[in-house]
């Protein structure tokens, strides 16, 4: 999964498929609760399961100092870089519990 960076995407699946291996691309925001949703089912119908979930995404807005931090650059941050932990484990969580039901 990625948000805009797709030229790196592109250049992560040529390395994964270099290897032998399938490479599934997902352009969207991971600080939203539904692309998560999205992306997991995506995931899912690609490969059949998930084994393991890595969350390896992050963002920032450096500042001169703390009063030019905006309230929407501070929520903008902490849903990538905290509450997006939350968010794709919980659909990741649905899904495995979904197929274990079958």
């Amino acid at each position: 999964m990625y948000l805009e960076e797709e030229k790196d995407a592109n250049e992560t699946r040529r390395l994964v498929e270099k290897e032998g291996r399938k490479c599934l691309l997902i352009a969207g925001d991971i600080g939203d609760e539904g692309f998560c949703q999205e992306a997991v089912e995506k995931t899912v119908k690609e490969f059949g399961r998930i084994d393991i979930l890595v969350k390896n995404a992050a963002e920032q807005h450096p500042q001169e100092s703390i009063e030019k931090i905006t309230a929407k650059q501070l929520e903008r941050t902490f849903r990538t870089n905290i509450f997006s932990f939350f968010l794709i484990t919980k659909a990741a969580l649905k899904q495995c519990a979904a197929l274990a039901g079958q």
